[in-house]
């Protein structure tokens, strides 16, 4: 009986620890869209040890939508986790596609530009982007050639990084085993049509994050 406790313990932890790695906050992760290109599109593989998924990522005229689907195996033990945010510009939503609930918050797109419009002198330089991180921080050494785009490295919050023209081509981090996130298509300016931003059928949503 204990063995089966301390199993079940451990499972909790290991599980816990993934949603808080892997749970969408409010709040940008690193550079994933680029001001240079009015709309844009990218679907990367997630593949590792122990994880297996996808990610899809559309921007268009500070519209922006990522999708997540990503497969744990921890022992016998499987979690899944299949979530969608998008932000209209004037709504942030955050959706678990699995229970079909969400939360809706204010635009970060629409907080940048407001954070923007009242410090112009602190964000003057037209490059800076109080979300994502600068040039010189966490750079390394290293590039790599990514769907023909060459790409520099970068080391931000213990991943390993590459980026070009500030758009994320590759990831690969250390969580139960090497997982690596990789870019497959990379589509720039082509036509994106505004339904895909529209919240899917029989989502409920609310204001509060759920306790």
């Amino acid at each position: 009986m204990r063995i089966k406790l301390s199993k079940y313990i451990l499972l909790l932890a290991l599980f816990f620890k993934l949603i808080g790695v892997y749970s969408f906050s409010p709040k940008a992760e690193i550079p994933m869209g680029s001001d240079k290109y009015e709309q844009l599109s990218i679907n990367y593989t997630i593949n590792g040890e122990n994880q297996k998924g996808y990610e899809n990522f559309i921007q268009k005229s500070g519209k922006t939508l990522r999708e997540k689907f990503i497969e744990t195996k921890i022992l016998s033990n499987s979690f899944k986790e299949h979530t969608l945010e998008i932000d209209d510009g004037e709504c942030f939503y955050r959706i678990n596609l699995l229970n079909k609930t969400g939360i809706k918050l204010p635009s970060l797109n629409k907080l940048k530009k407001n954070m923007i419009q009242k410090n112009p002198q602190l964000f003057k330089n037209s490059n800076y982007d109080p979300f994502q991180i600068t040039p010189s921080k966490g750079k390394l050494k290293i590039k790599e050639n990514i769907l023909g785009k060459d790409c520099d490295g970068f080391l931000i919050n213990n991943k390993v990084v590459f980026i070009w023209n500030n758009i994320i081509l590759k990831e690969s981090w250390e969580i139960f085993g090497t997982t690596i996130k990789i870019a497959e298509k990379l589509i720039l300016d082509e036509e994106i049509n505004d339904s895909v931003f529209n919240i899917p059928k029989g989502i409920k949503l609310s204001t509060e994050p759920e306790m």
